[in-house]
């Protein structure tokens, strides 16, 4: 059971639904042989867990008061799919706002940003209209936080109070 070889098993490159996976269960007590199919697997397996996300300052990250700090995250090969909901009422830290507690390093592929839906509120923006943009920069374990109206992004200030949700996903090496 458990330590049967089975040799000269060809690779399956792209697994379809319905195939079929080889399993022992308890494998350290009594084995028994199951099967399932990849689909089963994926859908009945809870990769979700969780991480604390935390608004720093990029020159000084400073300390939060939060009244919600709140993220999920799963991790799927090389994606990790996340969600965060973050409200603060005082903040000490300076220069510009970034979300740093990320439960894995973005991708330190060059020029792979990989963007995030965000809702927010309280937030200071330069000029009525503009939008939040939030995504993983390739550079640093963290989110940068931006906002974009017209023209070119810019870079947010951190904000002394506020509130962002976002969702999304990003890749790791």
């Amino acid at each position: 059971m458990a330590d049967t070889k089975v040799p000269n098993l060809t690779a399956l490159t792209a697994p379809a639904a319905a195939d079929l996976l080889y399993i022992v269960d308890d494998p350290g007590g009594t084995p028994l042989d199951k099967k399932i199919t990849a689909e089963d697997l994926l859908s009945k397996t809870d990769y979700k867990t969780t991480w604390t996300p935390t608004i720093i300052g990029h020159t000084s990250a400073g300390t939060g008061t939060y009244t919600v700090q709140s993220g999920t995250y799963a991790k799927i090969a090389n994606i990790v799919f996340l969600r965060a909901y973050i409200v603060w009422t005082a903040h000490t830290g300076t220069g510009l706002m970034r979300i740093a507690g990320l439960p894995f390093t973005p991708s330190t592929t060059a020029n792979v940003f990989q963007p995030m839906s965000v809702y927010f509120s309280n937030i200071t923006l330069a000029a009525v209209g503009n939008k939040l943009q939030i995504y993983a920069n390739p550079t640093l374990p963290q989110l940068n936080i931006e906002e974009v109206g017209s023209g070119a992004s810019a870079a947010v200030a951190i904000n002394t109070a506020g509130a962002i949700m976002i969702s999304g996903f990003y890749f790791v090496d």
